[in-house]
């Protein structure tokens, strides 16, 4: 297993992850909450965060 820092490359996926993941947890908020707030993740929380992967081989 490596760990490494995002990439750009992997914005999409993770916000798909992260998406994916909110609507489960989260199921007291209706999905076009998450959805609508796709862009803002890809864009200005992911770019500004800190954020690590764990990529299995």
């Amino acid at each position: 297993m490596e760990i490494r820092k995002l990439e750009t490359k992997d914005i999409e996926i993770v916000v798909e992850l992260w998406y994916k993941t909110s609507v489960v947890a989260h199921d007291f908020i209706p999905a076009n909450y998450w959805e609508k707030n796709k862009d803002a993740m890809a864009s200005t929380y992911l770019p500004n965060s800190e954020t690590y992967l764990a990529i299995e081989e």
